[in-house]
């Protein structure tokens, strides 16, 4: 992806830059110093690391907010056709848009502005509702389904206890025994599901049950041990009495739920084996309590279902007899928990058609749905299930951070230069081959050379090696004067035993320099070269790079052949460059310069476009910028057309590049200046100053 434009904000000298328009090749910051250029560009690098304290303007009315709440860096990208499909794939959202819009806080997160993020959301919502249309048009047969009682065979189960009725209108535990009237309230108890009530004394019992009341639950008598079927009656009792707010409401809980065991029953007391009845009462409880989803319900259906006897009843415990006390426990307990699940299932689909774009609402109801139906295996409930999955997969892969990581993962590096690593005279093979991490000049020598160290090291034959080095040798030495115009060198590489030895040869007579000994400007070139054209083709592919005062030791002539170097690395990178030199500014892309101005009265850094907005003539902010004056060589030409304003002047180029094209050259822009005069009334006075250098003028 290309940057198109930035907006720097509450950073270091920078309060709000403005959009600030990144050339698509190269864009030049011109200002005096400490005017925030270096700011600038320590701005875009930050994109991508964590910012320190001292990175946050002292200008900024924002230093007691909330970090997150501090925005820093907004960047505008335009979407290359080469990312499409994968942008595509995070979300359809980016399929309608060519502009990506991130912005970065000072508290290192990013936002998505562009597509909105929670647009992606609409999406899923569609989905959904599709779900929730299919839920209904088969609700009653999920309810059918979601019905526990369902899985026993009910009738059997209710003609069972029918036949534990004495003659003498009592029950018995199992058929043919005495009745009893404990044997007799578990039976009744069972069968009048569908209507009896007790009737108590209230007030009495009230006194009682407080009586035995004990640090977790309720025991049988005062000042005995607790255990779960007391403490559910004590529990039933005092609700029904509207007397619950004068026991220990949360302790009753907590030792509740301590009573179930890993098998998925409850135990009596703590650490005892699980039954069906002590289920009964630590549930019944527990709902009571309003306390139910604090326990794992699931395993407790299963240890209930896994009682069940083949001829009718439940046992205490799996493959037991059955009897009348645990059939209706069970099925008192199914019952219950069946109410409970539809309750939840209904409650979710209710939610699921409310839905609103918050996801973690929609997470959350989707793990609740996916929850309930994960035990319905019958096949005209898979659909559903399989789009239900399908949803909770997309909101895994396509919301907020995963889009947003997929998406920083496409967006090019900004990468800071204030300095150059100056290639070294000579290095250990052995050396560099152990640590090529820490020579990276080398490597890039090496690679634009053409040359492997590792099969160099193969190689027995002293003159197969020999012609590897002279061959590498002509190779850079080709690339380097294609881009040096000052004079004709030779860079030779070779090698002597284990030495890997760089030196320098010119027809000023130099045989064998090593790069130390030349000048500054030509290893600042060389090893700037060697770098930058390896990596804009390997780890700086795409980067966009920050150059910070680039080529300040080269002489005039050398700056110019380093813009004709930028000018190529520019073909796979773009470049923002910071400097005060005339010569690395192209008179004929004039477009590409920002001025960088820091102001008073806390405004802070500016940087803007219209360098030719002046009382003066159209480049007089250029040459303000960098401290030159009318007579230099950007500013000034033998040979000048002077125009009334800036856009003449761009108006007049485009039809010479135009007319150029077409192979009808009628102004040769390399020979001739076109300079705005800045208003019509100010044509006369440029003539007069191009006049007083000697200067020949056409006025237009």
């Amino acid at each position: 992806m290309k940057v198109d434009k930035v907006r720097i904000s509450n950073f270091r000298s920078i309060i709000d830059s403005g959009e600030v328009i990144i050339d698509e090749k190269i864009t030049i910051l011109l200002g005096k110093n400490e005017q925030g250029k270096t700011n600038f560009l320590k701005a875009l690098e930050s994109f991508k690391k964590d910012y320190e304290d001292d990175d946050l303007s002292y200008l900024s009315d924002r230093r007691d907010y909330d970090p997150s709440e501090i925005p820093m860096i907004t960047v505008y990208f335009k979407r290359d056709h080469h990312d499409q499909n994968l942008l595509k794939s995070f979300s359809s959202k980016f399929s309608d848009t060519t502009e990506i819009v991130i912005t970065k806080y000072f508290d290192n997160h990013y936002e998505i502005e562009k597509p909105k993020i929670d647009e992606n959301m609409e999406d899923l919502l569609k989905d959904i509702r599709k779900v929730n249309d299919s839920i209904n048009k088969h609700l009653v047969e999920i309810e059918n389904k979601l019905a526990l009682s369902n899985k026993t065979d009910k009738q059997k189960h209710i003609n069972w206890l029918i036949s534990l009725q004495m003659p003498d209108g009592g029950f018995s535990n199992i058929p043919g025994q005495p009745s009893q009237i404990t044997h007799a309230y578990f039976a009744v108890k069972a069968l009048i599901e569908l209507g009896a009530l007790d009737q108590i004394n209230k007030q009495k019992l009230i006194e009682f049950i407080l009586s035995t009341q004990h640090p977790g639950g309720f025991g049988h008598l005062p000042n005995q041990q607790p255990q779960a079927q007391y403490t559910c009656d004590a529990i039933l009792l005092v609700k029904e009495l509207n007397a619950l707010n004068k026991t220990d409401k949360q302790n009753h809980i907590n030792w509740l739920i301590s009573l179930q065991m890993p098998d998925g029953g409850f135990s009596n007391i703590p650490r005892k084996p699980s039954q069906i009845t002590h289920a009964y009462f630590a549930v019944k409880a527990l709902i009571e309590l309003g306390a139910l989803d604090q326990i794992n319900k699931q395993k407790l259906i299963e240890f209930i279902l896994s009682t069940q006897h083949p001829n009718g009843g439940f046992g205490h415990l799996p493959n037991q007899p059955p009897q009348a006390q645990f059939t209706c426990d069970a099925i008192l307990l199914l019952k219950e928990l069946e109410i409970d699940l539809i309750h939840n299932f209904k409650e979710a689909t209710q939610t699921l058609s409310k839905l609103s774009l918050d996801e973690d609402e929609i997470r959350s109801t989707i793990e609740t749905i996916l929850d309930i139906f994960k035990d319905l295996k019958e096949q005209e409930f898979s659909s559903i299930v399989t789009d239900i999955e399908k949803i909770k997969k997309k909101m895994e892969n396509n919301i907020n951070n995963n889009i947003l990581k997929g998406v920083l993962d496409l967006i090019p590096s900004f990468v800071y230069f204030d300095s150059i690593d100056f290639i070294k005279d000579k290095i250990s093979m052995v050396e560099y081959l152990e640590n090529k991490e820490k020579y990276r000049s080398f490597s890039n020598l090496f690679q634009l050379a053409g040359l492997n160290i590792e099969s160099i090291k193969k190689i027995k034959d002293p003159h197969h090696r020999k012609r590897e080095f002279r061959n590498a040798s002509a190779s850079i030495t080709g690339l380097i004067n294609s881009s040096w115009t000052q004079e004709k060198v030779k860079v030779n590489i070779d090698i002597d035993g284990d030495q890997i030895l760089v030196f320098i040869e010119d027809d000023a007579g130099a045989k064998a320099d090593p790069p130390s000994k030349r000048s500054d400007g030509f290893q600042w070139f060389l090893s700037f070269y060697i770098n930058f054209m390896a990596g804009t083709k390997g780890e700086l592919k795409n980067a966009i790079l920050l150059l910070d005062n680039p080529g300040w030791v080269l002489h005039p002539s050398g700056q110019k052949d380093l813009l004709n170097t930028l000018e190529k690395m520019a073909e796979n990178n773009q470049i923002v460059l910071a400097t005060h030199s005339p010569f690395l500014i192209d008179k004929n892309k004039l477009e590409r310069i920002r001025i960088v101005e820091r102001r008073a009265d806390r405004e802070g850094t500016k940087i803007y476009e219209k360098f030719y907005d002046s009382i003066y003539d159209s480049l007089q902010v250029i040459r303000a910028a960098i401290g030159a004056d009318i007579s230099d060589s950007l500013f000034g030409h033998k040979n000048n057309i002077v125009v009334e304003g800036y856009s003449d002047k761009l108006y007049l180029e485009a039809m010479a590049n135009y007319l150029k094209k077409k192979k009808r050259e009628v102004i040769k822009l390399s020979k001739v200046m076109i300079n705005g005069a800045g208003g019509a009334d100010k044509i006369i006075y440029l003539l007069g100053w191009h006049k007083a250098e000697g200067y020949r003028n056409r006025n237009t």
